[in-house]
């Protein structure tokens, strides 16, 4: 039987739904989340950084989170999901429990691995900075590559991303694919990027913005219902499946 590990970051639990469809094609396989607390924590203002400092936890490193046993479609949009009062402790106890990726030890297991699906999402023409740090320290390892993407599959954009992806995951592991969906992108990034800007001003602002902050995760997860697409993961099923044929016959 191969030993699969699927090791992925999620922003709004689209690759994370993308992890858990390529999971399931494999009998042995482990799954991982990277959780940066550096962005949790600059994500939700409300989460108290000094909280995870006093109990020596470093906001500048990422924990990959096992994942495998939990109901939970993506760590970060769970953590949203939580009670403000609540996230704290919730986050703290999860981090506690994952695995530092300063452990050089980790990365050994991910070469042991017959096979290993690293999944991100794109992010100012590369992939998450999670993901990227655990990219750039994995060797000798057999990879499959995985992620979403808000813009469309066609675009020289995302061209662009997977050739220099492709080119930097192959310069000391074996990559024998790649399967990338579209998904949805943040709604305020979305305002963003049309150029909407709002009206309000001085304290009515700060609170439409607070209140914005509040339903960003609650948005995510509506998206979730439409991206990725399910022509895309099936497809994305059907190009894991070649890639446990493909496993099997080198072990044979």
């Amino acid at each position: 039987m191969s030993k699969v590990i699927v090791i992925y970051s999620s922003r709004t639990s689209n690759t994370a739904i993308l992890a858990r469809k390529l999971s399931s094609v494999f009998e042995d396989v482990s799954t991982y989340e990277l959780v940066s607390l550096g962005r949790i924590a600059k994500e939700n203002e409300d989460l108290a950084s000094s909280f995870f400092k006093d109990d020596g936890v470093d906001l500048n490193n990422t924990y990959a989170i096992d994942v495998s046993k939990t109901p939970y479609p993506c760590f970060f949009a769970h953590i949203n999901e939580k009670k403000p009062q609540d996230r704290e402790k919730y986050a703290l106890d999860y981090v506690m429990k994952g695995i530092n990726l300063a452990n050089d030890d980790f990365y050994k297991t991910l070469s042991d691995a017959d096979l290993v699906l690293l999944g991100g999402w794109l992010d100012k023409g590369v992939y998450n900075s999670e993901s990227l740090l655990l990219l750039d320290k994995l060797t000798n390892t057999t990879l499959g590559l995985f992620g979403t993407l808000g813009a469309s599959l066609k675009t020289d954009h995302f061209r662009s991303f997977e050739e220099k992806l492709l080119l930097r995951a192959g310069r000391y592991n074996k990559v024998i694919g790649r399967v990338f969906c579209q998904g949805s992108i943040d709604p305020l990034l979305s305002n963003l990027m049309r150029g909407k800007r709002s009206a309000h001003s001085g304290n009515e602002a700060r609170e439409r913005g607070k209140e914005q902050s509040q339903d960003k995760a609650h948005k995510a997860l509506e998206a979730v219902d439409t991206f990725p697409k399910e022509d895309e993961l099936r497809e994305a099923l059907s190009i894991a499946k070649g890639w446990q044929d493909l496993i099997f016959k080198v072990k044979q």
